[in-house]
């Protein structure tokens, strides 16, 4: 059963699905917060190894919203503030761009590092690594605080949460929505292409010993990255294309895609893990 246009009544099976969905959500990220401790104190000057790191801690902030989510759905009833329910939802988009923008980051260092060298993909000292993390926190505390003057304004009732979808119909907001879906959606495919042509050069150089190089893992961690942008944010923003059109009638729906995108925390398991790597690209061919 769907929900009725312009109505944010969620059905039993939905609710069921967005409790599974954000209960694995919280699992994954802290079991990939926990391995992902083993490495933190790898080289910090690193390009790659900042952005993991700061990549964990959008993980971090993110999971401790979740609880207040499945609180949400379980009782159908906000009992927080309307100024938190603002944040909740909004860090879910944050962490989609954040988890985004890092993965971007990651793969375009690897990309290079294949075809120019390691050497020229790292930061000179510890200080300036700590200064781009600290330059973009700040950014996103200048977001956060956006959120709470300006977005959800047009949400009426206090008993509910994530029911924002009037706020598409402001002048630009649609534009600006349209374009970063068609980003989300063309980049990876972009990655995929590249990533694809890289592999099968290794495969070639390589043959039959692949599987002991660890060139080989390291774009094979690269695929695995690529594959959680095609399964957790394509399929959101494609469906999104639609949701912009008729916003208020498909919100919970937009909420179980949106559930499905924060998978993406699974990544951390990916990056501490050559088995798990290898299993989920498999997974994801299949």
């Amino acid at each position: 059963v769907m929900t009725s246009p312009g109505n944010n009544t969620i059905t039993t099976l939905e609710r069921i699905a967005l409790l599974v969905l954000y209960t694995a959500v919280l699992l994954i990220g802290v079991l990939g917060g926990v391995f992902m401790c083993t490495i933190l104190k790898s080289n910090l000057r690193s390009v790659t190894m900042v952005a993991v790191l700061n990549l964990t801690i959008a993980h971090f902030v993110f999971l401790l919203t979740v609880p207040f989510r499945i609180h949400y759905f379980i009782s159908n009833n906000w009992i927080f503030t309307s100024g938190f329910c603002k944040i909740v939802s909004g860090m879910i988009h944050i962490h989609m761009y954040m988890a985004f923008t890092i993965y971007v980051i990651i793969l375009s260092v690897r990309i290079m590092t294949f075809y120019k060298g390691a050497e020229q993909f790292t930061f000179h000292r510890n200080l300036h690594s700590l200064g781009a993390s600290v330059t973009m926190w700040t950014l996103i505390c200048i977001v956060v605080l956006m959120l709470l003057f300006s977005y959800g304004s047009n949400n009426e009732v206090e008993s509910k949460c994530f029911t924002f979808g009037a706020m598409i119909k402001k002048p630009g907001v649609q534009e600006l929505n349209y374009i970063i879906s068609s980003i989300f959606i063309i980049v990876p495919c972009i990655f995929c292409t590249f990533q694809g042509k890289i592999i099968l050069s290794i495969v070639r150089k390589y043959g039959s010993e692949i599987g002991v190089q660890q060139e080989f893992w390291a774009q094979m961690k690269s695929l695995c990255f690529i594959s959680i942008m095609l399964v957790c944010f394509v399929p959101y923003h494609i469906f999104r294309l639609k949701y912009l059109q008729e916003p208020e009638k498909d919100e919970v729906i937009n909420e179980i895609f949106l559930a499905v995108s924060s998978l993406c925390c699974i990544d951390l398991l990916i990056f501490t893990s050559r088995g798990i790597c290898y299993k989920t690209t498999l997974i994801c061919c299949l």
